[in-house]
């Protein structure tokens, strides 16, 4: 939820205030996925054995640069010209995982893909609060890293909502607002409209980075397949859609509604395979 929630801030940002049609909020997330995984590699298989934390601040602000890049040779574009764009940029992402050599570490052998990465605080978990947490939350073994990812999910998602919420409240997002409503009447009045756009794109792409670090983590590998937009950018506007357009508040609940109903039906798929399965007598109904 913390992970598409951050998502949906960026599709929000670009679509729902900005009003720049984003069909590729996924490039962004994959920038960050891709740019942490490849860092934070042992340099043994291919990586670079940063540090995670300062492989996602790398990683943040690179998404920022290429966001503000992109902006110059498209901002100009009509907004449905600007959506293909878009996504196409998430799928030459999602098809150069598959064919570049240069974007394949963790492993000594040519597997597509990134693995065996390290991720932020893991041994500082597994060798102490991991077993605490799990007492308290009565587990009978020490509570897995996702618990770590979770509460650090939280926090992302709570300070980027302050932050956007206070950027957004202030002249400069009245100014978003009036590009969105009318572009050439917002010109009208005196407003770089190509430096607002850059700067909307910029600010998105990091917080998408953001997501995609989280992922990463959450994942521990980065394979084409995580770029999928079935997975991905359909489930991120479904959220967008749900939530409303330039609502904060709206994408979380929308994030939160999407995860749980997907949550749902893999668990409706899993459970045609035993009756002693949950859903399994509902879900042999609806077959039937």
């Amino acid at each position: 939820v913390g992970i598409f929630g951050l998502a949906c801030f960026s599709l929000n940002l670009h679509t729902g205030l900005t009003g720049m049609t984003n069909f590729g909020v996924i490039f962004f997330v994959g920038i960050g996925a891709v740019t942490v995984g490849l860092l934070s590699a042992p340099v043994a298989t291919n990586g670079y054995g940063w540090n995670p934390w300062m492989a996602t601040i790398f990683a943040v602000g690179l998404s920022a640069t290429i966001g503000w890049l992109i902006a110059y040779p498209t901002a100009r574009l009509r907004m449905d010209y600007f959506a293909i764009v878009t996504i196409s940029l998430g799928e030459m992402l999602r098809i150069s995982l598959q064919a570049e050599p240069l974007l394949r570490a963790g492993t000594s052998t040519s597997a597509m893909g990134i693995s065996q990465f390290s991720r932020p605080l893991q041994d500082w978990w597994n060798n102490g609060p991991s077993e605490t947490v799990g007492s308290l939350l009565g587990l009978h073994v020490s509570a897995p890293y996702v618990a770590l990812l979770a509460v650090l999910a939280t926090l992302s998602v709570v300070i980027v909502w302050f932050l956007l919420n206070t950027v957004l409240a202030s002249p400069w997002g009245r100014i978003l607002r009036s590009i969105r409503d009318d572009e050439v009447v917002s010109q009208h009045h005196g407003h770089n409209i190509l430096i607002h756009k850059a700067a909307s794109l910029a600010l998105g792409a990091a917080v998408a980075a953001l997501a995609g670090a989280l992922w990463a983590w959450l994942n521990t590998n980065v394979w084409p397949d995580f770029m999928n937009p079935v997975r991905t950018t359909f489930l991120i506007w479904a959220a967008f859609i749900v939530g409303g357009r330039g609502n904060n508040r709206g994408m979380i609940i929308g994030a939160f509604l999407i995860v749980i109903v997907e949550f749902v039906f893999n668990v409706m798929v899993v459970s045609r395979g035993s009756a002693s399965l949950p859903l399994h007598n509902m879900t042999s109904y609806l077959d039937s």
